[in-house]
Parts: structure tokens; sequence; C-alpha cells
């Protein structure tokens, strides 16, 4: 419900008019006070400018929890501090003012990452790369040298790209779709579903989905 340390936050301004905001601000929580949350300077999403600091405005904050529910937060700004880096202090609601909108099925979006794949029980360890993405699954292509059976567990390790760098999430995924090529040369197609994940690197996940659908629609192919 209340976003933990490190989440990933956005933020637009309080408008009953708005339907659909134009401007949304990232930021990622810093600390949880009892009250209170401690953010950074949440940045534009699509030019990086910083959010203009205005104590007592009205704003409203979302996030993703694992399961791919988004909780939606009223809050306002309350004061700005410097602990190092600089950062804003912002109200926490009451539990019973938080929305949550609860999601069926994990957002999935067209993405090729490479993957790296690891089967624990046979000795194939081989690249990849992904074909989509999820909080609850992946899919990606590879030649039909790898052998890879229906139901067969998988260890795998996803690079992430971020605007900072790489990130990657490791799991365990059961192979749920085996779709052979329809040519010969061609590669196959895989669909995974993920069993064992932490917590923090189906975050990973979630969040580069989100901001992948971002990029593609701004671009117009969503």
């Amino acid at each position: 419900m209340f976003p933990g340390i490190s989440t990933v936050v956005r933020i637009y301004i309080s408008s009953a008019g708005d339907i659909e905001p134009q401007d949304i601000y990232k930021s990622r929580v810093d600390n949880l006070l009892s009250e209170s949350l401690m953010i950074e300077v949440p940045l534009h999403e699509q030019n990086g400018r910083p959010m203009a600091y205005s104590p007592g405005q009205e704003i409203t904050m979302f996030h993703f929890a694992i399961d791919g529910s988004k909780f939606i937060l009223p809050s306002r700004i309350l004061s700005r501090v410097i602990d190092g880096v600089p950062l804003w202090e912002v109200a926490l609601p009451p539990s019973d003012a938080i929305q949550r909108i609860q999601r069926r099925n994990y957002l999935r979006i067209p993405a090729s990452l490479e993957l790296s794949l690891k089967s624990l029980a046979k000795k194939n360890h081989f690249l990849a790369r992904t074909l989509d993405v999820s909080g609850g699954g992946v899919a990606f292509t590879c030649k039909t040298d790898f052998r890879i059976d229906h139901g067969e567990r998988l260890a795998c390790w996803l690079a992430i790209p971020t605007k900072q760098g790489m990130e990657h999430a490791s799991f365990i995924a059961k192979v749920v779709r085996v779709v052979p090529p329809k040519e010969e040369g061609e590669q196959q197609a895989i669909s995974l579903m993920i069993t064992e994940i932490r917590e923090l690197d189906r975050e990973k996940i979630i969040r580069y989905c989100f901001d992948r659908q971002v990029e593609l629609r701004k671009k117009g192919v969503l």
C-alpha cells in the first residue's frame, strides 16, 4: 500500500480537471517516516527537468506493487532538506484515502533484451534475445540446437537497460510453450512463466515495462 525505501514513485500536480495528467515526474523513496516520505527531487519523465518546489502544493503519487497493482496516494509537499543529497518531504495520506487499482495480468511489452538461461535438469547454458517481457514471464527465441521441453525449469538472468546503466534480474521460470520454427533455419520461440523471483528483481522488470510502455507510446507504436 505505502511505497517502501527505494521504491520508484511517480508524481503529478493534483487537479480535478486533469483526467490524464500531461506532466508526470519520477522519483525514488529515500526514507519512510511515520507520517511522511523522504523522496529524491522528482524529475520530469520526458525532459528530465526537476519539478518546481512549492511547499503546500497538493500532489498525487502512484507506484506499482509486486503483483502489478497500482496504488494512488493523494499527498502534498511539506519541506526540502539536504541530507547528503537534496530530498523532499511529502505527506503520507491515511490508508483509507489510498486507491488501489488491481491488475489481473502483468503489463507485457515487446522488447529485445539479452537473456542468459541455464537448464536445471540439463547442462544447457545459452544466451537468447527476448521477444517480450512482463513481471510474470518472458518470451524469447533461440536456435533449435538447444532442446527445450515443455515444463522444463530454467535459471534466468535478464539484462535490463536503465538511464543509469544496466541492471540484472534473476529468476527461475518454467517453460509453458514451445513453438517450433515454421521454416528450416529459423529459430524456435519459447514462452516462460516466472515461478521464483525476489521481489526486488520483479520490481525491476515491472519498472522497465512501465518505462518502455511510455517510450513506445511517445513513438506512436502502442
